[in-house]
């Protein structure tokens, strides 16, 4: 996508000031999507958003890699983002 370097330089202050890429700005704005942006304040919870996250990710690859993945593990992933899922929502209530 070509743009003058002042659209660029806005485009990328305002995904700036939102805490997100801008890709995701972009792509925001091209969907015509409304930008929301979520910020976890409690540490531990963060830390366990990205501990599920890396979990998820490395399951992922294992899959796409051939290797045999437990359906356990992928059941315990999916029960794991929906109680991280139900923190977050309690914590922006």
């Amino acid at each position: 996508m070509r743009q003058p370097d002042h659209e660029q330089r806005r485009w990328k202050a305002e995904a700036d000031a939102l805490g997100i890429t801008l890709t995701a700005y972009v792509r925001a704005k091209v969907n015509e999507t409304e930008v929301k942006v979520i910020r976890i304040t409690d540490p531990a919870l963060l830390s366990e958003v990205r501990r599920i996250g890396n979990n998820v990710n490395q399951t992922n690859h294992g899959m796409h890699a051939g290797w045999p993945v437990d359906r356990g593990l992928i059941n315990a992933a999916i029960a794991a983002v929906a109680e991280v899922m139900r923190r977050i929502l309690r914590e922006l209530a």
